[in-house]
């Protein structure tokens, strides 16, 4: 984008991964999941990807990411989360 140009609303999207272990909708898997932060508001994106190991998970997550643990707040499927 140019200088001078006006940022767009996808221009403001933060793109995280989550990477869950055992989720509900996929007992005893990896999966890896993309959700957008915009505005403020999480929105989940339709890529997810079903995976074997958490190695297999982490090589769907785009290089240059910094890898956040999980919180003891979050879901207890959530084992880390990439921004």
């Amino acid at each position: 984008m140019a200088s001078n140009e006006i940022p767009t609303e996808a221009d403001r999207v933060l793109s995280t991964w989550t990477i869950y272990r055992d989720p509900l909708d996929y007992p005893g898997k990896w999966v890896l999941r993309r959700w957008d932060v915009l505005r403020g508001e999480l929105r989940p994106h339709g890529q997810a990807c079903v995976c074997y190991s958490l190695d297999h998970a982490r090589a769907g997550v785009p290089e240059g990411l910094v890898c956040i643990p999980r919180a003891e707040a979050d879901d207890p499927a959530v084992f880390e989360t990439w921004i």
